[in-house]
């Protein structure tokens, strides 16, 4: 299992757009949390390719801190 902090998702599509983004590459059980007021994602998947996940994220515009 691997979990991502990703910042700039302040809403439920932005749930979604990185959830389906993971899901693109391979990604299982992908789920993420986010704080609305912080505007910070908390992402968990099961990927073997950190650095794969953290270009689908960030090709959909959110950074992975």
């Amino acid at each position: 299992m691997m979990d991502l902090t990703v910042k700039g998702m302040h809403c439920k599509s932005c749930a979604t757009i990185v959830k389906e983004a993971l899901e693109d590459i391979g990604a299982k059980n992908v789920t993420v949390h986010v704080d609305e007021k912080k505007q910070i994602g908390k992402v968990s998947l099961e990927y073997a390719n950190k650095t794969k996940a953290v270009v689908a994220i960030k090709n959909e515009g959110y950074t992975v801190i």
